[in-house]
């Protein structure tokens, strides 16, 4: 629910998963969020990567863009990030309910705007 209330663009499927073409389980689901351009490339310390141009590969520190983050709707409280979809970017009140909520599994750290 949380994740319904905080992201409009989102899209939600039932998974499969397969081992060695045998179904080993059906109780999963694809999470495909909205994504924004919001890395500061100044700011963040990175590597590029080898595989996509223009694109950061390992990150050692995100620092998030306040110009490109103004830009993004407000009802878009959970998103990943364009430049490299493997972290999920969360509003400070995403984060509270998440942590009211109990929910285990995540990991959730604080990043630096500017």
């Amino acid at each position: 629910e949380i994740i319904r209330t905080h992201c409009r663009n989102i899209e939600i499927f039932p998974s499969e998963i397969f081992l060695k073409n045998r179904r080993i389980s059906d109780e999963y689901y694809t999470v495909i969020f909205p994504s924004f351009n919001a890395f500061n490339f100044d700011k963040s310390v990175f590597e590029w990567s080898n595989l996509l141009p223009d694109c950061p590969g390992h990150i050692d520190t995100i620092v998030l863009s306040k110009d490109k983050l103004a830009a993004i709707p407000q009802e878009e409280g959970i998103f990943h990030l364009k430049e490299q979809a493997v972290h999920i970017i969360v509003t400070d009140a995403v984060k509270t309910e998440i942590e009211s909520a109990g929910l285990e599994g995540v990991k959730l750290a604080e990043l630096d705007v500017s």
